[in-house]
C-alpha cells in the first residue's frame, strides 16, 4: 500500500448483535479495497475528534501518508460524520469529503414511506412467513410491497378457506386487512413510488459507478415519480420533497465537477450557482489541492476550456498516470 497512491478513506459505525459499537476502517481505490482495521470503540465517546484520531493512528501504523496518498473521505450522513470530513478537509486540502450515496439513497427510501396514510402497509402485515422488512435497508420495503402484490389472489384464498372447518383460523385483523381494496390499492401505490429508488441504489451498487451518477441518478428518479400517476393526495410532493432533501447531501462542488466532466451530461443544467466557468474554476482548485505542478494544471485548463466549447474529447488528461480517478 505505501507505493499506491490515490486513496479513498472510509469509515463506518454499527451496533453487532449484542449492542457493541463497532467501526470499521478501509482504503479504497478502483477495484482495490484493503481493510485496515475493525475495532470495538463501545467504551469510547464516538466524537468527530475522537474517530478523526482513531483514522490518523490507523493510517499511521497501516504506512499510509494522509498528506500524500489520500485524494477521498467518505463516509455515512450523522451529524458527527460530517464532521469529521468537514475536519479532516480543513486540516488536509487534498481530501475531498465525500457523502456515502447509497446511504442517502436508502434514506429517500425511508423518507417516501414515512407517508402517515401508507404506514400501514409496512413491517409485519402479511409477511409472516415473506421477505421480512429490515430496519437498516428501508429500500427493502419495495421488496415487502411486491411481494404482497404478488400473492394478494393466494391471502384472499387463504381467508376465505379458513372460514370452513377444515383450515386454522386466520386472525381478524388480518381478514380485515387482506379484504380491503384500498390495502392491495395503496400496496400498488407505494411500489410504483419506491421502485425507481431501489433501481437508483442497485445501479450505483457497481464498481463501474463515478460521482457523476449520483446526479443522473437523483434526476433519474425525481422525473420517473413526477411522471407517475399517483391517486393518494399529497404522496407525490411528500415524495419528491423527500428527493430533495437527500439531494442537498450533495450540493459540494465535487458533484457538480463530476457530472459536468461526464459527456453525457455537460448540457445538463441543474444549479443556478455552478457554471461552466466556476466549475473549472473549481477544478483547478482540486488540482491544486492534489499537488498537481504547473504543466498538468496548464494542460488541465487547456483541456477543460476546450471541453466546455465542444472542441474536443477529454481523451488526453487520460494519459496523466497522477490524473485522480475521482472525476
Amino acid at each position: 500500500m505505501k507505493s499506491t497512491t490515490d486513496f479513498t478513506i472510509a469509515l463506518d459505525g454499527w451496533q453487532d448483535i449484542s449492542k457493541n459499537s463497532i467501526y470499521s476502517f478501509m482504503a479504497l481505490k478502483e477495484n482495490q479495497e484493503y481493510v485496515l482495521d475493525i475495532i470495538d470503540l463501545s467504551s469510547n465517546q464516538h466524537t468527530a475528534a475522537f474517530l478523526k484520531y482513531k483514522v490518523k493512528k490507523i493510517l499511521q501504523l497501516s504506512l499510509v501518508s494522509i498528506d500524500s496518498l489520500i485524494i477521498a473521505c467518505i463516509t455515512d450522513i450523522p451529524s458527527v460524520m460530517i464532521k469529521i470530513r468537514t475536519n479532516f478537509q480543513e486540516e488536509h486540502p487534498n481530501i475531498v469529503p465525500v457523502c456515502c450515496y447509497l446511504h442517502a439513497f436508502n434514506l429517500i427510501a425511508k423518507d417516501i414511506s414515512s407517508f402517515q396514510p401508507l404506514l400501514t402497509q409496512k413491517k409485519e402485515e402479511l409477511c409472516y412467513s415473506l421477505t421480512m422488512f429490515c430496519e437498516t435497508r428501508w429500500y427493502s420495503l419495495a421488496k415487502v410491497c411486491l411481494e404482497v402484490k404478488t400473492y394478494k389472489r393466494a391471502f384472499n384464498s387463504f381467508v376465505r378457506l379458513s372460514r370452513t372447518n377444515n383450515y386454522s383460523i386466520i386472525r381478524t385483523e388480518i381478514q380485515e386487512i387482506v379484504t380491503n381494496c384500498y390495502y392491495f390499492a395503496n400496496n400498488d401505490t407505494l411500489l410504483s413510488v419506491l421502485l425507481p429508488v431501489v433501481d437508483a441504489i442497485s445501479h450505483l451498487k457497481s464498481r463501474e459507478t463515478t460521482l457523476a451518477d449520483i446526479f443522473k441518478e437523483l434526476i433519474g428518479i425525481y422525473y420517473t415519480i413526477f411522471m407517475i400517476n399517483i391517486l393518494i393526495d399529497e404522496f407525490k410532493n411528500h415524495a419528491l420533497a423527500a428527493i430533495d432533501k437527500r439531494a442537498h447531501e450533495f450540493s459540494d462542488s465535487i458533484y457538480f465537477v463530476a457530472f459536468f466532466l461526464s459527456p453525457n451530461h455537460k448540457k445538463t443544467v441543474i444549479s443556478k450557482i455552478m457554471s461552466k466557468d466556476s466549475i473549472i474554476k473549481t477544478s483547478l482548485e482540486l488540482a491544486k489541492s492534489w499537488r498537481f505542478d504547473k504543466r498538468k494544471a496548464t494542460l488541465l485548463l487547456k483541456e477543460l476550456i476546450n471541453y466546455k466549447n465542444e472542441d474536443t474529447s477529454f481523451d488526453t488528461c487520460k494519459n496523466i498516470n497522477t490524473h485522480p480517478r475521482i472525476f
